[in-house]
């Protein structure tokens, strides 16, 4: 049973290999037999020691840059939260300076309607006047030329 692990073991490390190699030099290699050219081992060193820098990289990043990224996260997230709070008011203010061009608006069309019934208030009561003192008037005369007639 050991022996016959150990066979499943050759073979697929057997595989394993002829699977890199052909990544590399783009074609199926005899599976059976190995061969260590010159570039089968640059090939193999180099894909070791990319992953060995990928890694590397990760856990330097993962590691040493997490708080670096953190505090640059933080500091994005309140920049953007900054700028939200000051576009707000910015809006705000906005909004008002429309609401108060409309109620100057709303006030100065009060105004103009308010004078002009003023004006018309007035105007009709200088007629009313005036025929009321136009009527004593007559009125008068009237009476005063029946009086001289007696």
């Amino acid at each position: 049973m050991y022996a016959r692990n150990e066979e499943h073991l050759k073979m697929l490390s057997i595989g394993i290999y002829g699977l890199v190699l052909m990544c590399f030099r783009n074609q199926w290699l005899p599976l059976v037999r190995f061969e260590y050219s010159r570039s089968t081992v640059v090939s193999l060193v180099v894909v070791v020691v990319v992953v060995v820098v990928v890694v590397v990289v990760v856990v330097v990043v993962v590691v040493v840059l997490a708080p670096v990224v953190a505090v640059v996260v933080v500091v994005v997230v309140v920049v953007v939260v900054v700028v939200a709070v000051v576009v707000e008011v910015v809006l705000v203010a906005v909004v008002v300076v429309l609401a108060a061009v409309v109620v100057v608006k709303v006030i100065v069309v009060v105004a103009v309607v308010v004078v002009v019934v003023v004006v018309v208030v007035v105007v009709v009561v200088v007629v009313i006047a005036v025929v009321v003192v136009v009527a004593v008037a007559a009125v008068t005369t009237i009476l005063d030329s029946s009086d001289r007639i007696k």
